[in-house]
Parts: C-alpha cells; sequence; structure tokens
C-alpha cells in the first residue's frame, strides 16, 4: 500500500488508490501519460485536465497553468482556462515583465519569493469568502468580485537548485 499522501489543508486526504477518489486520480494519470507519448501539446494536456476536474465534480471556476521557458524573447508562457467560456487563453510573459505591478502583487510571486527563499514546492490557499483578510492579493480581490469562493496555487520546483528553468 503506498504512504498517504498529505493533502492541503481542508481538503480530502487520500488513503489509497483503491477508493473512488484515487481511482480518478490514477485514471487521470493515465491520461495525461497516453496524451503526452501521444504529441498532445501543452495546451491540449491542461484544456484536457480541466475538463477532465469539471466532469469529475470539481468545482473549478478558472485554472491557470505557467512555466519559465530559455528563450531569447520570452521569460516564460502560460494557459489560462475559464469554466466560462470552456476555453483556453495562451499567454508569454516577456523579458522585463516582471517589475510590472501585476506582477510584483500577485500570489505568483510570493511563492516564488518563498521558493527561492528555499522552500520546496510552496503553496497557498485562500478562502475568498471568508473575509477580506483572505484577499490579501488585489487580484484575489478581483477573483472574489467575479464570483470566486476559494484559490488554491502552488509552484512546483524543479532542478538542484529549485529553479524553473535550469539549464544545467
Amino acid at each position: 500500500m503506498p504512504p498517504t499522501l498529505p493533502a492541503p489543508p481542508d481538503m480530502p486526504q487520500l488513503r489509497s488508490f483503491d477508493d473512488a477518489l484515487g481511482r480518478r486520480i490514477v485514471q487521470l494519470h493515465v491520461w495525461a501519460v497516453r496524451e503526452g507519448l501521444r504529441g498532445a501539446t501543452a495546451y491540449e494536456l491542461f484544456d484536457g485536465y480541466c475538463q477532465r476536474l469539471v466532469d469529475g465534480g470539481v468545482a473549478l471556476w478558472r485554472g491557470f497553468a505557467a512555466t519559465r521557458t530559455l528563450h531569447p524573447q520570452w521569460r516564460g508562457y502560460g494557459y489560462t482556462w475559464r469554466r466560462d467560456l470552456n476555453a483556453i487563453q495562451p499567454s508569454q510573459f516577456g523579458h522585463g515583465e516582471e517589475n510590472e505591478p501585476d506582477w510584483l502583487t500577485s500570489p505568483f510571486k510570493e511563492l516564488v519569493r518563498r521558493a527561492e527563499a528555499g522552500e520546496r514546492n510552496p503553496m497557498l490557499r485562500r478562502r475568498l469568502a471568508a473575509g477580506p483578510d483572505q484577499r490579501d492579493f488585489p487580484v484575489l480581490e478581483a477573483f472574489f468580485a467575479a464570483g470566486a469562493t476559494d484559490h488554491y496555487s502552488q509552484l512546483f520546483t524543479f532542478g538542484e537548485r529549485g529553479a524553473a528553468a535550469d539549464p544545467r
């Protein structure tokens, strides 16, 4: 039996991959691996992932995935999936945009700061409907005004130094 996996606060604890939740996780993983081996694009994988989460009963309102890249023009790229549009909006982030106010006051900037301080895979959870103290970033206030009730974000680091794009 695999070890019990840690869950973020207030989230169901996965006890086994043999229960209904565990089987759905395995099915999603198998789908993602098959599609990746088939050559699906990041766009297709992220769209399919979000669609499958919603089909599985997750009340996903918006999803965002991004990564840094080693590119002379772009610092990174990302995808925003929105349930109301049932669509993905791709985006590219240029070098120098790391000083833009939207980035400097974002939850993701806070996660990057924590990762650079040595925290491995930092996460942030906010119950937006619980009050203004849970909406401590401007974008969270905007999400709440648009109807969001919860926010969860996590940064995954790679490489020996935890860099998002490590050339070694």
